[in-house]
């Protein structure tokens, strides 16, 4: 399942990367209830590219996205000993995601996205 936390992002439950989640989730900002997520499509932070989307769970996995685009990733131990869903989660990143053209634009929403998070 899932379940909503303060800062207004989804906590990440082990499920594939395509599916819908049931449970109960309650949004810290507007305060709606809904019974299902269906990912990708309900993902809190999307970002459009022009040969698909990218999304992430929450800003944590967006950092980690960053991070692997820009070649600054740690390694997998690394990974695994701080979130293990890291992993599970850039192992399934499309592979457009990864193309040299594709990063400047990645790379530009992805800070936008978390600037208005810090904001």
């Amino acid at each position: 399942g899932f379940r909503q936390v303060d800062s207004g992002v989804y906590l990440v439950s082990k499920l594939p990367t395509s599916a819908s989640i049931k449970g109960r989730g309650v949004c810290s900002n507007c305060k709606k209830i809904t019974e299902k997520i269906s990912w990708p499509t309900d993902a809190f932070y999307s970002i459009k590219l022009a040969a698909g989307n990218v999304w992430a769970w929450n800003a944590e996995y967006l950092q980690v996205l960053k991070q692997h685009v820009t070649g600054k990733q740690r390694s997998d131990a690394a990974y695994a000993r701080e979130n293990a869903l890291f992993l599970y989660y850039l192992a399934r990143l499309p592979k457009y995601v990864l193309l040299k053209k594709s990063r400047p634009l990645l790379l530009k929403k992805i800070d936008a996205l978390l600037s208005v998070r810090a904001a």
